[in-house]
């Protein structure tokens, strides 16, 4: 659950969103709580480059958001990340795992064209399910690639799942 602001906002490519900062640690690059998976599993991609490709993989898991609201001013969420790697990583291969994610469990949903820093225009989509955005998913731009010193392609999915079910 801890991270750095530089995962999760400078190298993903999006504007720094109000999070849980932490006070002074021991390790100085850890400094937040993580307030989405996608930057963790990019991470991971890094890591393991010399691996064969295709990499594929995902992560259930908690984030934790600033919540103004809230008595500890912060909530926690379910969240599923999924990440795929390879020399034709592309927005199809992501909604087919969407696809059946959803088939599976039953749920129609929709899907609008939206802007994220970190996937590319026009290969982007917000997913709306029981007339809530629960997802977004797409092709991760080349920036956000070389912030990470990866060299093949990534398309990835974020969905809440706490939303999904609510």
């Amino acid at each position: 659950m801890l991270t750095s602001k530089q995962d999760q906002f400078e190298k993903m490519k999006v504007k720094e969103a109000k999070h849980i900062q932490l006070g002074k640690s021991v390790e100085g690059s850890i400094n937040m709580l993580r307030c989405w998976l996608l930057p963790e599993l990019m991470k991971a991609l890094t890591f393991n480059q010399s691996a064969e490709y295709p990499h594929k993989l995902f992560e259930i898991s908690q984030v934790t958001l600033f919540d103004e609201n809230a008595e500890v001013k912060s909530k926690e969420t379910l969240r599923l990340a999924v990440i795929c790697s390879n020399a034709s990583a592309n927005f199809t291969e992501i909604k087919q795992v969407l696809d059946y994610l959803l088939s599976v469990l039953g749920m129609e949903y929709s899907m609008e064209e939206t802007e994220h820093g970190s996937f590319i225009p026009g290969r982007v989509g917000r997913v709306m399910a029981k007339g809530r955005p629960v997802a977004y998913l797409g092709e991760i731009k080349p920036e956000v690639l070389t912030a990470w010193g990866l060299e093949m392609p990534v398309c990835a999915l974020e969905m809440d799942l706490t939303e999904l079910f609510r």
